[in-house]
Formats: structure tokens, C-alpha cells, sequence
């Protein structure tokens, strides 16, 4: 899992007397072209000029917590920065899609409070009965669903590599079944299924058990932001 997503934010020059912030390095592609991000950069100094400015950087955590999609304009995020002596929270918000993002740097910190592993049995289920749509199926689907959602129940987050990231749920990552534990869910199903059935279901698993599958993984990491106020948690 990235906990940036491709041209986010490497680094911002910020005013201390006003706590304001202004993009100063994007970390791969930016978000605005070369000549727009050095007037913006200029016209945040010139307007701050004669206050206290300093450049801040992720920490070394690299924790961001999100409102919503990546894919929205209007989302806020949270970035946990330091300006090597103080850790701080920079809020980017953009109420008004006509406008550019601003930056306000806040006191407090983000603590990712843990990493949960789920998966859905909805569309496991509906994946289930489009390859074996026989009526006779159904119940033995359920079964093997039952037995993965056992699984999933014992997996360890820090066991499972985040494959890539849900772009509606910028706190979740989608994760492929390790080996073993796939080995575990064929075995189960070697043993409820008829024969015949096994090539198939040895087919199933291999592609809907990948992280792009309908029977993938995913990864729900919990990220708080301590201090006062406003407080928020997610996902969201």
C-alpha cells in the first residue's frame, strides 16, 4: 500500500505566524504545471514576506488520512509533517472546486491504531454462483464461503502484502491470499466438492483469490488524528 498516491505532496514551505502552507516539491507528477507552481509558490511568499517561514516534510511514518475518494476534488486530507523539530498536522481542503487547495498546519499527530483484514462474502457469493450456478451448488458455496471467512478471521494484516489501493476508500487496500492459506481454502473445497468439480474450483481460486479477484483480501488500516479538535477517524 502507498501512503501517497501518485503526485502528492513531498514537501511545503510554511508560514509559522499564520500557519499557512504552500506546495513547494510534488512527489512524482504535480498537480499543477511548472509555471503555475512557481507563481503560487511566489505569491505565497510575497504575501508572507517578513514572517517566519520553515519547509516541512512527511514524517517517517508517511501517514495521511483521507475524507473520502482520491478521485474527488473536494476531499480533505490530513498529512502527519515535520519541520525537523516538531511533528504537526497539515490539513489540505478544497471547499470550492474552482479554487486551489489550501493549506493550514494544525497541532497534533496521526496514529495508525491497526490494520484490519476482511473480505467480502456478498460479492464472493455472487462470484460463487456464476460459476456454479447449479441449484445443488449453492449450499456447498456457502460452506467454502463460511470456512474463508474463518480464515480471514485469524489472518495477521502485517502476513498479507497490499497488492493496490481502492480508489473509492483511500484507507483500504486490496491483498491476494498468501499460499498458505490458499492451500488451506482448495483443500476445503477438495473435500465438500464432487470430483468433477475439482479442476474448477482449483481455477476459481487461482483467479478470484488474487487481488484483483472477487475473492480478494482487504486491508482496512485505522488511522486517528490526536489532538483536541476537530477529531476524526476512519475509514470513513
Amino acid at each position: 500500500m502507498h501512503p501517497f498516491p501518485a503526485g502528492w505532496i513531498k514537501a511545503w514551505v510554511c508560514c509559522r505566524l499564520c500557519g499557512e502552507a504552500e506546495v513547494l516539491r510534488s512527489a512524482d507528477a504535480d498537480l499543477l504545471p511548472p509555471e503555475e507552481r512557481q507563481e503560487a509558490l511566489v505569491s505565497f511568499l510575497e504575501q508572507h514576506a517578513g514572517h517566519p517561514v520553515t519547509q516541512l516534510v512527511p514524517t517517517a511514518q508517511q501517514l495521511t488520512l483521507h475524507s473520502g475518494p482520491f478521485w474527488e476534488p473536494r476531499t480533505s486530507a490530513w498529512t502527519e509533517v515535520t519541520d525537523g523539530r516538531r511533528i504537526y498536522l497539515l490539513e489540505c481542503i478544497r471547499p470550492d472546486v474552482s479554487q486551489p487547495r489550501r493549506y493550514r498546519l494544525h497541532p497534533g499527530r496521526l496514529v495508525r491504531r491497526t490494520t484490519q483484514v476482511d473480505f467480502d462474502s456478498n460479492l464472493a457469493l455472487q462470484a460463487w454462483t456464476r460459476r456454479f450456478p447449479s441449484s445443488g451448488c449453492l449450499q456447498l458455496g456457502q460452506r467454502l464461503i463460511a470456512f474463508a471467512q474463518e480464515i480471514v478471521a485469524g489472518l495477521d494484516a502485517s502476513s498479507v502484502p497490499g497488492a493496490f489501493d481502492d480508489p473509492d476508500h483511500p484507507h483500504v487496500t486490496f491483498a491476494a491470499w498468501p499460499a498458505p492459506f490458499r492451500t488451506l481454502l482448495l483443500r476445503q473445497g477438495w473435500q465438500i466438492l464432487p470430483s468433477g468439480l475439482h479442476p474448477e474450483w482449483e481455477d476459481f481460486v487461482a483467479v478470484e483469490c488474487e487481488a484483483h479477484g472477487t475473492w480478494s483480501l482487504r486491508l482496512r488500516t485505522i488511522v486517528e488524528i490526536i489532538e483536541e479538535e476537530p477529531r476524526i477517524a476512519a475509514p470513513l
